[in-house]
């Protein structure tokens, strides 16, 4: 077992974590369609199981169809704060905002990744309806 663990992640419409609680709206979704290519504004959820008090290195990743592009980012996480919740675990709850060019039909993947190892995948079909009365 690693120190942390990715419990679950999922994309969505919104999503924040405030006072230990997750509050995620139009979740898990895996299609989206636009009248022409631009920017798609997602959220990333998550909680990661930890144990001990190290600083947590969060890594999150985009890839277009086709490997058309990729954008990667890391940030450092602090610990949770916090009593444990089995007596040995505690949780941190995450979210990001972000926002993907959508240049092209496909599937588009985001990655993430705990301390420099990808954990999970999550990807969604992008259609993209050019001919389509708006």
């Amino acid at each position: 077992m690693h120190v942390s663990d990715l419990d679950f992640a999922l994309l969505a419409d919104y999503a924040a974590a405030e006072h230990g609680k997750l509050t995620v709206v139009g979740g898990c979704y895996t299609h989206v369609r636009q009248s022409q290519p631009g920017v798609h504004t997602t959220y990333v959820a998550c909680r990661i199981r930890t144990v001990g008090d190290e600083e947590i290195t969060l890594g999150l990743s985009v890839t277009a169809p086709n490997h058309l592009f990729q954008i990667t980012t890391e940030s450092p996480l602090a610990p949770p704060e916090g009593p444990t919740y089995d007596g040995s675990h505690k949780s941190l709850l995450f979210t990001a905002q972000m926002s993907i060019p959508l240049v092209t039909n496909g599937r588009y993947e985001v990655g993430i990744g705990i301390n420099g190892e990808t954990v999970r995948t999550l990807a969604f079909e992008v259609t993209l309806q050019q001919d389509a009365p708006t």
